[in-house]
């Protein structure tokens, strides 16, 4: 009984954690703070989420459609150049936007912050820095962030996608742990016909390879003129059925490309068996779905796709975006390429012909595909979300 009892006191004096997730201005910095918050939401000793970025970037509106509670705090990336003026305007905004998320972390009552990179990022960890709030960090990319950089030396820890990285961040090897990127979906269980199935695809055959495209979550113009270009290869030639995501603010033109390549270029038959084996949407929530169908993607090398790409065992073609941060993007791709897990091509040799050709060449060398994807399977971190709430936990329960 004074056992059962010591029990109910001891978790009634539990200190119950308020805690706010910052970063964003890509998928890569987004997502993976909303599968901690996924994670989060479910621990006992979590009393409330609130999540803090920018109302003109993506998470102002997939915040909300996930569940969570979303309040922006105006902010815009450091400018480039040696302009004085611009560079004088750019700190007073960030002191206006650390003021206001003083006053938003006050309001929150935050016992914590999380931050995933990215500008808007870097008001929220400084207020919260200010308060003397403990805050927590996670790289997402090979190439550490400016904001993540600077903000390190004094978060209580730091974890990363990508192993030995603390150099980069300024900071011990002890005060980093490598656990691979938090991800949504179920990326292991997922059969092909279920998955063709949820994208409602039911007409397709299961046996057929399905070549993947994806540009990031904002599209890429790169990928997208070279791969509608090509289609007549890729799924005459390399008989395949192709997906392709093609991103929001490139439809409109991805699709008058299209249209144009089907009135003018394409052959009526040809056109028909296009319609049939191409399905283009501007953004797919469920990348799990996506990567279940894979049998080999071109994409682009953010740290996201990446380990969605591992966790997958999906094979890929990737052509890094050239103007990320610090080339980063490159730097993510040479190191999966070093792993065995992909091939690389570069963004100025981005072409129809040549994503052909490198289809061509993996699709003949089955003993490559097959190597691909144990190295990427190799590569994969499926507990990564838990292993970092738990470190994360774990500290607060210790502060």
């Amino acid at each position: 009984m004074n056992s059962d009892m010591e029990t109910v006191a001891n978790s009634a004096n539990v200190k119950k954690q308020r805690i706010v997730l910052t970063g964003g201005g890509t998928g890569g910095h987004l997502y993976p703070a909303l599968a901690l918050a996924e994670g989060l939401k479910s621990q006992p000793d979590v009393e409330a989420l609130l999540y803090i970025g920018n109302a003109s970037s993506l998470e102002s509106k997939k915040v909300p459609e996930a569940g969570f509670n979303f309040e922006a705090v105006p902010f815009r990336g450091m400018p480039r150049g040696k302009n004085p003026f611009k560079l004088l305007g750019w700190l007073w905004a960030l002191n206006q936007a650390i003021k206001q998320a003083k006053q938003k972390l006050i309001a929150f009552n935050a016992t914590a912050v999380i931050g995933t990179g990215g500008y808007v990022a870097a008001p929220v960890l400084a207020a919260a820095q200010q308060l003397k709030i403990p805050y927590f960090i996670h790289e997402p990319d090979a190439v550490p962030g400016l904001v993540n950089k600077l903000m390190a030396k004094t978060a209580v820890s730091v974890t990363g996608a990508f192993p030995n990285r603390a150099k980069g961040l300024g900071i011990t090897e002890d005060r980093y742990t490598f656990t691979g990127n938090p991800l949504r979906g179920n990326f292991s269980s997922l059969s092909k016909q279920d998955a063709l199935q949820q994208l409602e695809l039911t007409e397709w055959a299961t046996e057929k390879p399905v070549l993947v495209i994806v540009g990031g979550s904002q599209g890429a113009r790169t990928l997208n003129m070279a791969v509608v270009k090509a289609l007549p290869q890729l799924i005459d030639d390399c008989n395949l059925q192709v997906i392709h995501q093609c991103g929001d603010k490139l439809w409109d033109e991805t699709q008058a490309l299209y249209q144009e390549q089907s009135t003018k270029v394409w052959e009526a038959g040809m056109a028909e068996k296009i319609v049939q084996a191409y399905h283009c949407k501007p953004f797919f929530d469920g990348m799990d779905a996506l990567w279940a169908v894979a049998d080999l993607a071109v994409c682009r090398a953010g740290s996201l796709t990446l380990s969605e790409l591992y966790l997958s065992g999906t094979p890929a073609l990737l052509v890094p975006y050239p103007y990320a941060a610090a080339n980063h993007q490159e730097a993510n791709a040479r190191l999966s390429e070093v792993e065995g897990a992909s091939v690389l091509l570069l963004d100025a040799d981005c072409t129809p012909e040549t994503i052909v050709s490198c289809v061509q060449k993996l699709l003949e060398n089955s003993a490559q595909l097959a190597t691909m994807k144990a190295n990427a399977l190799r590569l994969a971190k499926p507990n990564a979300t838990q292993t970092i709430i738990t470190k994360i936990m774990d500290c607060l329960s210790n502060q």
